[in-house]
């Protein structure tokens, strides 16, 4: 697959109307930056303190999220978020239009996807309704006053903690593959995982031409779903993905995304059928939003006397041997391309990185480790 991204972000640009502001010179692609580089710093840290199979979670919701209490952020909490979330320089008309934007954009771009944020506010506490209006317009997102003690979601609280707000995100994508594989039944096959040894995983098997990469250590391909709007990155170590991911942060992976070429190979992919929740406070903290947590919180564009209580993800992401009903051969998607090189083989037997990539913006919806396919 091969996509002009510069003709297609500037057709986008204009969509969202955006052409006419010019203190940045791309707005998008600075949110879409900010973004990535936001979603690999929590991500690493995440990976740092898990000891599930598999990990997964949402970058673009947390930006969605994290930007809608940034519309009601004053002081400290405001230059916290501001430094997290990459926006310094940005003109906040550039802001808040370029992600309404993209947030609509990104939302059209494939029926099946489901991005959701939720701000839940404690019973009792009132909230800005200029706030509430201008976030659901720029996001989507939902505003409730509720009970936070009987949220299931919640981290567990100290006996002085008094709940808040809490930031709710949930991710689902039902993947719909953009080309049929080479058998319509998938097969059981041997996968070592991350933790717990090896156990049995329905594998799936595909000949044909895909965007490829093979790096110091690690192979990478891109497979389209249905539409090719949105793709599966996928990075598989040659041996330890601890060292792969060591090495993998926003700057390695736009340096990689941009060497991948056409080639011929097959690729063999597990069915994947995986959901993970978790509470993202400790690597925010790390980031530098520890101040957002404290009574030195000032969140006075939403409320009086209000902090973060809690920022959890729930996410989950399937995949079959389903396709698109008349999917797009991939070798026939650009007749013109010269391939030298010999034909590769992947077998993904073993844990590895995916991302699923918005080919459009170059910002991800979803990405993580997958330890175990089920």
């Amino acid at each position: 697959m091969k996509i002009i991204r510069p003709l297609l972000l500037l057709i986008l640009t204009l969509i969202l109307g955006l052409s006419h502001l010019h203190a940045a010179p791309d707005p998008i692609g600075t949110l879409t930056s900010a973004q990535v580089s936001l979603g690999f710093d929590v991500f690493k840290l995440m990976m740092k303190e898990t000891n599930e199979e598999t990990v997964l979670f949402s970058p673009q919701a947390l930006q969605d999220s994290l930007g809608a209490i940034h519309l009601g952020a004053r002081i400290e909490a405001y230059a916290a978020l501001d430094s997290l979330m990459r926006f310094e320089g940005i003109a906040p008309d550039q802001f808040y239009m370029g992600m309404s934007g993209l947030h609509r954009s990104l939302r059209g771009s494939d029926p099946r996807l489901s991005l959701n944020s939720s701000i839940l506010i404690q019973s009792g506490i009132s909230v800005r309704p200029e706030w509430i209006t201008n976030v659901k317009g720029t996001y989507g997102t939902q505003v409730s006053n509720v009970n936070l003690h009987t949220v299931k979601d919640l981290r567990p609280l100290t006996p002085l903690e008094k709940p808040k707000m809490m930031l709710l995100n949930t991710t689902t994508y039902q993947g719909v593959w953009g080309f049929n594989f080479d058998k319509t039944e998938a097969t059981n096959k041997p996968f070592k995982t991350r933790i717990h040894g090896e156990t049995m995983a329905s594998m799936m098997q595909k000949t044909d031409r895909f965007d490829y990469l093979r790096g110091n250590g690690f192979q990478a391909v891109c497979l389209p779903f249905s539409g090719h709007r949105l793709v599966m990155v996928i990075l598989l170590p040659d041996t330890s993905l601890n060292t792969l991911l060591g090495r993998l942060n926003a700057y390695s992976w736009v340096r990689w995304m941009a060497l991948f070429k056409p080639r011929v190979g097959t690729v063999c992919v597990p069915k994947l059928h995986l959901a993970s929740s978790q509470t993202l406070d400790d690597p925010l903290r790390q980031l530098g939003l520890g101040v957002a947590y404290t009574h030195r919180a000032n969140f006075g564009g939403i409320g009086e006397n209000l902090c973060l209580t809690s920022v959890v993800d729930s996410s989950c992401l399937d995949t079959d041997i389903t396709c698109a009903p008349n999917p797009t051969r991939i070798d026939e998607m650009d007749p013109t391309t010269k391939i030298s090189a010999p034909p590769f083989l992947m077998i993904l037997n073993r844990p590895f990185f995916f991302a699923i990539r918005d080919t459009l913006t170059g910002g991800i919806v979803l990405m993580g480790v997958v330890g175990k396919p089920s």
